[in-house]
């Protein structure tokens, strides 16, 4: 592996996307890397550790282009339709890299943290579902593999009771919070609709259209009839570990036993101490070289779609 990457170029979008563009200046395009990649944060996240990630990919793909997409507080109560307005200029650097590139293309890997960034991961499938006919789209966005660091759980309440009083000391302080964040909680699920938002997205993630522009626009799958929904469709990469108590591990555990039952390609690194979205940190060698091994795989398997 290169020389770690102690600085990178971030530049801020709007409130929540910010971009470190390709290095083309000192590298030519990488076969083996993607042309893309996208890293969808943690609730709260300071951008100082979120950029670690950001430093972490262009070490590993320095041809990529890296998106960082932040999530907040606001995002509980922010509607489907302006996520989607803050997630749009995400599509439109995709839409441009995709159709500038043509034939170069090298493919898209998506990297959602936490079931903040799980949640951000599922509005932008869900506003690439609303873009059949833009450039990714009619040139597919082949290869496309997934990475899933600490996510899904499946109890949103009690997530967000963890989220908001993990660091506070005081056990009566916590239990005094729990009526407000219930009662908070209970708006946003009425406002989400349902089913409630963590079961929305463990359903989609083992989705084959997950990501719908990941096949040509109109193109039917080569699939048997009988063949399990999931042949042929996103790889992933589930990073656990088994003292998370954010998000369970028999929750995830649970999730990758459904993918691989579906006919996905699951595979997952589990470390055993490591705490909350805090494994890369714990083995760094293991993790990048997961990803790197992920992508390898992804780009070897799924051709990549020409214009």
């Amino acid at each position: 592996m290169p020389a770690p990457i102690r600085s990178v170029e971030l530049n801020r979008v709007n409130s929540h996307v910010f971009v470190s563009p390709a290095g083309v200046a000192s590298h030519e395009p990488d076969p083996s890397s993607p042309s893309v990649v996208i890293i969808f944060g943690w609730f709260n996240a300071r951008i100082s550790l979120e950029k670690k990630y950001v430093e972490g990919f262009k070490n590993v793909f320095p041809t990529a282009t890296v998106v960082l997409v932040k999530a907040d507080s606001s995002w509980l109560y922010t509607s489907q339709a302006g996520r989607e307005a803050i997630l749009a200029p995400a599509a439109d650097l995709l839409d441009r890299i995709r159709l500038d590139e043509g034939r170069h293309w090298r493919g898209l890997l998506l990297h959602a943290m936490s079931n903040g960034g799980g949640m951000q991961l599922l509005a932008f499938s869900k506003l690439l579902e609303k873009r059949p006919k833009t450039p990714s789209g009619l040139g597919g966005l082949n290869p496309v593999a997934l990475v899933l660091d600490s996510v899904p759980d499946s109890n949103g309440l009690r997530c967000m009771v963890v989220v908001f009083t993990q660091f506070v000391r005081s056990p009566v302080k916590r239990m005094l919070a729990v009526p407000l964040l219930a009662f908070l909680y209970s708006l946003f699920a009425l406002a989400y609709g349902s089913p409630a938002v963590l079961l929305d997205l463990r359903r989609r993630l083992n989705s084959p259209d997950l990501v719908p522009l990941a096949r040509r626009i109109g193109e039917e799958r080569a699939r048997d009839p009988a063949a399990p929904p999931g042949e042929g469709g996103l790889p992933r990469l589930y990073f656990a570990s088994k003292t998370d108590h954010m998000t369970r591990f028999a929750q995830v555990k649970a999730h990758m036993d459904e993918g691989r039952r579906l006919g996905f390609d699951v595979r997952g690194e589990i470390f055993e101490n490591s705490t909350h979205v805090s494994h890369a940190k714990a083995d760094p060698e293991r993790y990048w070289g997961a990803i790197r091994t992920l992508w390898r795989d992804a780009s070897n398997a799924l051709p990549t779609a020409k214009l």
